[in-house]
């Protein structure tokens, strides 16, 4: 009886070490996986890391031209005022220019009659 009692419990012994064996394959799996899908979280964060940099560089660089751009618009403004002035002096030396010649040719009229 004992004899059979030493052999049940090393079947059943032989069938826990089995399972163990399979229980352990079964946790090196999963564990491969969790590596390989850890990996790929990596590799995904490192991404949209670098898509974040780039936005980034891209606002920058839109507001760098933004700013270059309303700096532009506001010498183009400056600029045109200014002509504008140059145009008004322009045209009121033309007209004192005119008002001259009439008084002169007034008093040369006046000085030869």
């Amino acid at each position: 009886r004992l004899s059979a009692a030493l052999g049940a419990a090393d079947e059943r012994a032989l069938s826990a070490r089995e399972e163990l064996a399979d229980a352990c394959s079964q946790l090196q799996r999963r564990e491969a996986e969790l590596a390989q899908s850890h990996s790929a979280l990596h590799a995904q964060v490192a991404n949209q890391e670098q898509q974040l940099l780039s936005h980034k560089g891209v606002k920058d660089e839109t507001a760098r031209l933004e700013k270059e751009l309303a700096e532009a618009l506001s010498n183009a403004k400056s600029a045109e005022e200014r002509a504008m002035s140059a145009r008004v002096e322009a045209e009121q030396i033309r007209n004192e220019e005119k008002d001259r010649r009439s008084k002169f040719l007034m008093v040369q009229k006046k000085f030869n009659a």
